[in-house]
């Protein structure tokens, strides 16, 4: 916009410079904005006419970086350090997810093929926003917990290591997480914290799934 805005100034002025008709002035403008307006409205058109793929593929790209970016993140968070690069990693990861939105609206106008999932992937989009929100309620969970099981910090790695392989799968998953199952279901704290980790590896071989 502002590129076309100096392109009409410069068009509209320079050949102009010696005229005193007020009336040809209105008329050159006039034109020339029709023009613009006329251009921007066929450039949309065909954008949506002739198949163009390459927002699509960025799109799909990023979603596959940031699912396993993911885990990084989750990695990171739930050490029990508490750093400020932690808090600005976090911030980080979201500000991510929330461009990838406009990419989303960028594939969507792309290609037919990507109007056609947009539900789909804006599903996605939300899902990892939610993983996000979930990473960050779990590294809540174990900085306020007083006395955790011995081996939580070992389950989790075992269980990271296992959510980054392609053939990841629920069995395997429910395996690993198993020793950290609550014995004492007054224990709302471990309650708490089992019921939150059983819900990321769904949300996160669910993505993957996708």
């Amino acid at each position: 916009a502002f590129q076309l805005a100096g392109y009409t100034a410069a068009i509209i002025a320079f050949p102009m410079v010696n005229t005193v008709e007020i009336t040809q002035l209105w008329d050159i403008a006039q034109a020339r904005v029709c023009e613009v307006i006329v251009g921007i409205l066929c450039g949309g058109v065909m954008m949506m006419i002739l198949p163009s793929t390459s927002d699509g593929t960025t799109l799909l790209t990023a979603l596959k970086n940031m699912h396993s970016r993911l885990l990084e993140h989750a990695s990171l968070l739930w050490q029990p350090e508490t750093t400020d690069a932690i808090r600005t990693a976090h911030e980080g990861v979201i500000g991510q997810i929330l461009t990838m939105n406009l990419l989303r609206i960028q594939a969507f106008w792309s290609h037919y093929r990507f109007r056609r999932q947009n539900a789909l992937l804006n599903s996605l989009l939300h899902q990892q926003l939610r993983m996000t929100s979930v990473i960050s309620s779990l590294r809540r969970m174990l900085l306020n917990w007083p006395n955790p099981p011995s081996n939580t910090r070992e389950i989790i790695e075992q269980l990271l290591s296992e959510l980054i392989k392609s053939n990841a799968n629920s069995y395997t998953v429910a395996c690993i997480i198993a020793p950290l199952r609550p014995v004492d279901a007054r224990d709302y704290r471990h309650v708490a914290f089992w019921q939150r980790l059983r819900y990321f590896c769904r949300l996160y071989l669910r993505s993957s799934h996708y």
